[in-house]
């Protein structure tokens, strides 16, 4: 009975500290769940802020550009048409200088060689890159005429004397082109200019325009009476082609027409269009 004789302070002292107590625990135990709850809460926040950083700075890194796209040869294309490509000043700069040094892009991956062109900007241009390959084609060496007015030359009655004033003939070509001539008994086409010896493709390819063939009178063979020697002195009739002829003609006895060689099969297609411009049978 002792306890409980508190005089009236004391009392409400007690008794509110019991409610104070009472207090705290209710308070505790209803914010437990809550923390617990809030925790998880907190974490993902926290892993969403790093998130979103991260995030965002692989955001800021990464490189985009506004392209124009069209087909293009940066062999060709001007300073404005890179820039209007999206390039900067500095990159149509570098690229401008490097042709101008006789640089050339002769494939699509040349383009990346160009320092100040990243492979983003490689690989956003390439299938774009359309390159007028021609350009690196070698081109034969070509033989100029002079550029004045220059009188064309029959070439089977010019002398060697009018071969010498025409360009790139020279006393050597000029006697060349004549024995020739007299060796066929006369030109039939241009083209046989090729066969001539030290003759280039080149060469014969500038001289033609010099010449005519104007007169068509060419000496024949009579491969009825010509004989194996006469014929074998032509350009055109070879040991066997010669002895073939030779030889048909002792069993026939007289040729009627020179198509007989090739439709009788004594000499092939190529040898009788050779020689066709040069025989007779009377």
């Amino acid at each position: 009975m002792f306890l409980f004789h508190f005089t009236s302070s004391e009392r409400v002292g007690i008794i509110t500290l019991l409610f104070v107590s009472i207090t705290i625990i209710f308070i505790l135990d209803s914010l437990d769940p809550k923390i617990q709850n809030t925790i998880p809460q907190i974490r993902n926040k926290k892993f969403t802020s790093n998130h979103f950083r991260k995030y965002q700075t692989r955001t800021k890194n990464v490189h985009t550009k506004n392209y124009t796209f069209f087909v293009f040869d940066p062999n060709t294309l001007p300073f404005d048409g890179f820039i209007k490509m999206g390039l900067s000043e500095k990159q149509a700069t570098v690229i401008i200088r490097y042709r101008t040094k006789g640089g050339k892009f002769k494939t699509a991956s040349d383009f990346a060689k160009i320092y100040s062109i990243s492979d983003e900007d490689h690989k956003a241009f390439k299938p774009y890159i359309k390159i007028d390959t021609t350009l690196f084609i070698p081109r034969a060496k070509k033989w100029h005429i002079f550029h004045k007015q220059i009188m064309t030359q029959d070439l089977n009655i010019s002398t060697e004397n009018d071969l010498i004033k025409l360009p790139h003939i020279g006393c050597s070509r000029a006697h060349t082109i004549i024995a020739f001539r007299e060796k066929l008994g006369g030109y039939f086409s241009l083209d046989q200019l090729y066969e001539l010896y030290g003759f280039t493709h080149e060469l014969v390819d500038s001289i033609k325009p010099l010449f005519t063939i104007d007169s068509i009178n060419h000496k024949r063979i009579n491969i009825n009476t010509a004989s194996f020697s006469e014929m074998k002195s032509h350009p055109y009739f070879k040991f066997f082609t010669t002895k073939k002829i030779i030889d048909y003609r002792k069993i026939k006895g007289v040729i009627s027409t020179p198509s007989e060689l090739l439709y009788n099969k004594i000499i092939d297609s190529i040898t009788y269009h050779k020689i066709s411009n040069y025989i007779s049978v009377k």
